[in-house]
């Protein structure tokens, strides 16, 4: 799992940057030089806010992984407000919902995409924002949670290529213990009283086991009643 503060630590670092007049931007140059597949084309005098929010995920999480998060394609139209919400919602990716780590799309009156942004944090009245292309720049914004200006938002994949591998069990560790019951011990094929006898161990046979449960210990062959045993070297029982 992707760590969510990363992304908006990238782009607290960048409030305050400036375009170039005629939008001609770090991030655009960054995506044309150094990522020239991610985008259908050279970027460079584009609108750019989305591609600011692409480069923050790029830059935090790397290239290949920042485009699958955003549900993007190779060649993508996803510097375009619009294509970016769509890559989300044919994943299932969008709603209503401020969170964390989402990218917020705002609308004009008309109902229309317009713009677009990264949340950095929701409280119970507003949602926090960091923006490229806000007056030419990258700016901090708040809006009320049912602010009209907002259209909804998508959700990016944090838990991308999260594989919680199978806990790999330590090795059993096998001991020596003595039977102690005078009239020998029975080895039961299951862990219980009542389960059928294999046979029986002799008073101070030596036997190696591996513990089971607080009362068997488990033999090569079956199980053992733990009270009438005692560790190897050990004057006292468990």
């Amino acid at each position: 799992m992707f760590n969510i503060d990363k992304v908006i630590e990238v782009a607290k670092k960048e409030v305050g940057y400036k375009e170039t007049k005629g939008n001609i931007t770090k991030y655009a140059a960054w995506f044309d030089k150094e990522a020239p597949g991610f985008y259908n084309t050279k970027k460079q005098g584009a609108a750019w806010c989305d591609i600011f929010v692409d480069w923050c995920f790029c830059q935090a999480y790397g290239t290949d992984n920042g485009r699958k998060m955003l549900y993007q394609p190779l060649k993508s139209c996803g510097a375009g407000v619009k294509f970016s919400y769509d890559y989300f919602k044919k994943k299932g990716a969008v709603g209503v919902t401020a969170s964390k780590g989402a990218q917020i799309f705002f609308k004009n009156k008309k109902g229309e995409i317009v713009h677009t942004g990264l949340v950095s944090k929701v409280d119970k009245t507003h949602v926090y924002t960091i923006e490229g292309n806000k007056d030419d720049q990258v700016k901090e914004c708040k809006y009320p949670l049912n602010s009209t200006k907002i259209f909804g938002y998508g959700y990016p994949d944090f838990d991308l290529g999260e594989s919680v591998p199978d806990p790999v069990p330590e090795p059993v560790k096998s001991y020596k213990v003595r039977i102690i019951a005078k009239s020998g011990l029975r080895v039961r094929q299951k862990a219980t009283t009542d389960s059928k006898t294999l046979y029986v161990l002799p008073f101070d046979t030596i036997v190696e086991v591996t513990d089971y449960n607080d009362e068997w210990l488990k033999t090569k062959d079956g199980y053992i009643y733990k009270k009438w045993t005692e560790k190897v070297n050990f004057s006292n029982k468990y």
